[in-house]
């Protein structure tokens, strides 16, 4: 898989020492991040996280480590432990719906399974804080007057930063504030969001800025509706194939209690499903979000008519495999441009060539020609002042 090598090649630059950490964020942004967001399989995206986050911190001094490489590392590492809660859950309300056939002694089971999911939203939501943290020590505090300067690339960073930073207190708060993430978290990123183009990052911004009014009543302006403005901005990413927003919508509804938000994003997600497809290069954060919406507690108690499409079991559509393809005998591969310089013949010098530092020996049959040491042997050699080819008399 390519992710899995351009994870192995960022390993191997952690061990060598002329890598800074400059250019470990620059290669984490431009290569591995690129990479991975265009694959929508959420486990091998998370599988490296968790494998990359402690080989980032231990490879470079801790006075300059690599921030942006290990923000990204700690979102994607905190997206396992919340796919393995999200299991959980659906398992208590599996055992919680055939209780009357399993018996009533499975009750405690639903128990253990919520207890479960709880132990991985806490540790979710460490995870995701991390992630928060790192990138307040690169930017700065985050959410004041002034936006962070950064080159128009690298706001995918900030994008993915603000939004572990909301699912951090998500997190913390569905596992009995074990962290104790500030609630003004959430104001704090919806004033950081301003700093982000609307149009670009497919309403997002927007909508973590109504996330903030509608999760804190009487934060916002009197004169906006944050859950119209919300609506608003999850249109706006249904119509780019990138249904963040949508999804977002959906958390918050199921977390305020308004089931009427949560029955119509959940509807609106799945009809955007059938009618946009996720663009290429944030397929990733595209299926990230139909598993927000699709793990509600309504799809997975009473459904609603007309979601299969958001909750298929399904694995989505992905590109085409390129270069990583098993071929065929008869078909090879074109090689790539990398492969194909290091298929290029290097110009040797042949081994009886002479060149200015060889040694000269006398043959059996009388003619002096340079020789090599053998590997191992001593390296003493007949040294005569003869030209090669010249017979000795």
């Amino acid at each position: 898989m390519r992710v899995t090598g351009l994870a192995l090649g960022l390993l191997y630059l952690l061990t060598s020492s002329a890598c800074s950490p400059a250019m470990l964020d620059r290669i984490a942004i431009d290569r591995v991040v690129r990479e991975t967001l265009t694959q929508p399989d959420l486990s091998k995206a998370c599988a490296s996280g968790e494998a990359l986050t402690h080989a980032l911190a231990a490879g470079a001094p801790d006075r300059n480590p690599p921030l942006r490489a290990l923000m990204f590392s700690e979102s994607t590492a905190g997206m396992c432990s919340e796919l393995r809660s999200r299991e959980h859950v659906l398992e208590s309300l599996r055992i919680l719906k055939n209780v009357t056939e399993l018996g009533p002694a499975r009750t405690a089971a639903v128990k253990d399974a919520r207890y479960r999911a709880d132990r991985l939203r806490a540790e979710a939501a460490v995870r995701f804080e991390r992630s928060w943290s790192h990138l307040e020590a690169f930017y700065g505090p985050l959410g004041g007057d002034e936006c962070p300067r950064m080159k128009e690339k690298d706001e995918i960073v900030m994008v993915i930063g603000l939004v572990s930073g909301v699912l951090a207190l998500i997190h913390d708060k569905g596992s009995g504030s074990t962290l104790g993430v500030p609630l003004d978290r959430i104001n704090q990123v919806g004033r950081a969001a301003k700093c982000l183009d609307d149009e670009t990052w497919w309403g997002a911004p927007s909508a973590l800025q109504a996330a903030a009014w509608a999760m804190v009543p009487g934060t916002g302006p009197e004169d906006v509706d944050p859950w119209a403005m919300l609506e608003e901005a999850a249109t706006k990413g249904d119509l780019s194939g990138v249904r963040f927003a949508r999804a977002l919508q959906v958390q918050i509804g199921a977390n305020s209690g308004r089931q009427d938000v949560l029955n119509s994003g959940i509807r609106a997600h799945a009809r955007s499903l059938k009618e946009v497809n996720a663009p290429e290069r944030w397929m990733l954060l595209d299926e990230y979000a139909r598993l927000v919406s699709c793990t509600s507690r309504t799809c997975y108690g009473r459904r609603p008519k007309g979601i299969e499409p958001l909750c298929s079991v399904s694995f989505p559509t992905t590109r085409p495999l390129r270069r990583w393809t098993i071929p065929s005998a008869a078909t090879p591969l074109e090689p790539t441009p990398l492969e194909a310089q290091r298929m290029k013949p290097k110009l040797r010098r042949p081994h009886d060539a002479p060149s200015k530092h060889a040694h000269m020996a006398l043959g059996n049959d009388g003619v002096v020609r340079p020789v090599r040491s053998q590997p191992g042997g001593s390296g003493v050699t007949h040294h005569l002042c003869v030209r090669p080819g010249r017979k000795v008399r």
